[in-house]
């Protein structure tokens, strides 16, 4: 019986740093679903698709001129931007984890850059969904 439970928690931790080292060594390069969800209480907000590309820069394939760079540190993937949105720019920045390989999520905010803030400035959460690793143009 101690040889069973040994062997079982063994195998735990062993499943558990597997998984990690997984997530730690999959690049977010390729293009992504993006829904943002309101905070606080999680209704649904936005649904926007972008291309992480290699050299870390990305783009939206959904709203036009929406782009910057991202970088990864193992799991934890950060993506910021701006967009320009009529007289005004947006400043974005989603940070965030690599749970799978074709997951993220974490933490979306924009604001308006350099004005001061306005009253619908935001803070969500995010999760993105890996759709493949082609990606079609800017929009």
């Amino acid at each position: 019986m101690k040889i069973l439970t040994k062997l079982t928690i063994a195998l735990a931790i062993g499943m558990t740093c597997a998984s990690a080292t997984f997530a730690d060594t999959t690049s977010p390069v390729g293009y992504w679903q993006v829904s943002t969800y309101h905070e606080p209480g999680g209704t649904p907000f936005t649904t926007q698709m972008v291309c992480l590309q290699p050299g870390n820069t990305w783009y939206s394939t959904t709203q036009h001129a929406w782009n910057g760079d991202w970088f990864q540190n193992g799991s934890l993937v950060q993506w910021y931007g701006n967009v320009p949105v009529g007289s005004i720019t947006l400043a974005t920045i989603g940070m965030g984890q690599l749970t799978t390989a074709t997951t993220m999520s974490g933490e979306y905010a924009e604001w308006s850059t350099p004005q001061t803030p306005l009253s619908w400035d935001r803070h969500s959460t995010y999760v993105m969904v890996f759709q493949g690793a082609a990606c079609p143009a800017p929009a």
